[in-house]
């Protein structure tokens, strides 16, 4: 367990050494953003009143092929472009999460940003804004596929754990997973302490919220608890774009 850990914090370390987009955060307060992958319906239903209720907007990281899915099964599923289009006229962020959801097979795979720039195009076009925020599917990331991706997207989030602060790497933003099978509440406190005293910007992903959870989502409860801690935190709690924005001084 220990050797694996060390592996993965190595091989976290190589990926943000190289093929940096850099970006310095001088922030007065710190950042929370809660984003979500793939988006299943559940995230909808009971994440977005969730959040709403606490004055809270997230980013929602979509799938073209689920939105626009076919079958009944996938429709019920996942939210369609309609439902994405409520989210964005209600103040939620809408981004990119590839067309066909693939990994990236080694190097610079072509295909692969060709099916995410697909569905950078397909949500821009459903929804009137430029798509420009990404996060890698399955978190998977070559070092290929991150240099060409940066010229693609202004940020691109990983699955790679941290708080980012200091000179941050938009094409590998570090976040944290919320699931409850594996959510450590203890740690989620010390790291929105870390946030909040070293000025970082602290992002969340999980995908479903319902009761009981499946494997990658987050239980009502847990989602509750979650919200309440941030709001404990005084941070201020915004989406990926807005972040972006903040921290850039640019309108993204």
């Amino acid at each position: 367990m220990f050797a694996h850990s060390l592996l993965k914090n190595l091989k976290t370390q190589l990926y943000q050494s190289v093929y940096r987009k850099p970006l310095p955060l001088r922030l007065d307060r710190g950042i929370v953003s809660i984003t979500y992958d793939d988006v299943p319906h559940s995230a909808l239903e009971n994440g977005v009143p969730a959040l709403e209720a606490a004055g809270y907007k997230a980013t929602f990281y979509v799938v073209g092929s689920l939105a626009t899915a076919k079958t009944e099964a996938l429709k019920s599923d996942y939210i369609t472009l309609d439902e994405a289009r409520v989210l964005q006229r209600n103040g939620h962020h809408i981004g990119c999460h590839s067309f066909s959801h693939q990994k990236p097979r080694g190097g610079i795979d072509h295909e692969y940003i060709r099916d995410a720039v697909k569905n950078r195009d397909l949500l821009a076009t459903e929804l009137g804004v430029p798509i420009r925020h990404f996060s890698y599917p399955f978190g998977a990331v070559t070092l290929g596929v991150k240099r060409k991706m940066a010229n693609e997207y202004t940020s691109l989030r990983s699955i790679r754990a941290g708080v980012n602060e200091g000179t941050v790497d938009l094409s590998l933003l570090l976040a944290i997973s919320v699931y409850s099978s594996s959510i450590d509440k203890e740690r989620v406190g010390s790291l929105l302490k870390i946030a909040r005293e070293r000025r970082g910007w602290l992002i969340f992903y999980t995908h479903a919220v319902e009761t009981p959870p499946p494997a990658y989502g987050v239980s009502i409860a847990d989602f509750n608890w979650l919200l309440t801690q941030i709001s404990r935190s005084h941070c201020d709690v915004l989406t990926v774009q807005e972040a972006y924005g903040r921290i850039s001084g640019l309108r993204d």
